[in-house]
């Protein structure tokens, strides 16, 4: 065996044990596992034990006097422009649904094909989240706190619960997180904005005001 480690005997046998057998090898093994060492440190002494707080320096130290808020402008589903766009990415839709895609093992759920937008209209949604938009900068946006969609799994809102993963998808147009930050340093207060949009690319890019 390793130095240090001790486990069970490993045994293969053609036959089931009957518990007295099991029993026995148990008694007859007990002496060698009660020399077994416990752990390094008492319960006491990881009770009792402080551990050192490692302080970080930094240049130019900040602190965060609000907490941030992300918020995202959304579009609608729509019908494409012509028929023939709305039948190719429809029948698309529907091949995969008879096809392996949703062949068992596998499951696709109900509506699939209504749940996926087909094309995209310019309009927002009334709510998005169990929230109506808010008019901000000249375009409807919806907003929630960073923490809620990053640190939870679900948002439960009104008694509905919303999973967190939803919160960007296809119909997200552009995603803008806010941060408000004070150097003590300088005395200054300043708004960190990141922006991300979505339309033929994916652009990104900040802003500190």
């Amino acid at each position: 065996g390793i130095d240090g480690i001790l486990i069970s005997p490993i045994e293969v046998v053609n036959r089931a044990k009957t518990v007295g057998e099991i029993q026995g090898e148990f008694y007859r093994q007990r002496p060698q596992y009660k020399v077994r060492l416990g752990p390094k440190n008492t319960d006491e002494f990881r009770m009792e034990g402080k551990v050192e707080y490692e302080v970080t320096q930094y240049d130019q130290p900040a602190i965060m006097i609000a907490p941030p808020i992300v918020t995202q402008e959304r579009r609608s589903k729509s019908k494409c422009i012509n028929d023939f766009d709305t039948g190719l990415f429809g029948g698309t839709f529907l091949r995969s649904q008879q096809g392996s895609t949703c062949s068992a093992p596998y499951e696709c759920p109900s509506g699939l094909e209504e749940s996926l937008a087909l094309c995209f209209s310019n309009d927002a949604p009334k709510r998005f989240f169990g929230k109506p938009p808010v008019d901000r900068q000249g375009s409807k946006q919806f907003f929630e706190f960073l923490v809620s969609i990053t640190e939870a799994p679900v948002l439960v809102r009104n008694g509905t619960s919303y999973p967190t993963p939803n919160f960007l998808d296809q119909l997200t147009s552009k995603v803008e997180v806010l941060l408000v930050l004070h150097s003590g340093q300088d005395s200054i207060t300043s708004l960190v904005r990141i922006k991300a949009s979505q339309d033929l690319s994916i652009e990104t890019e900040y802003e500190i005001l």
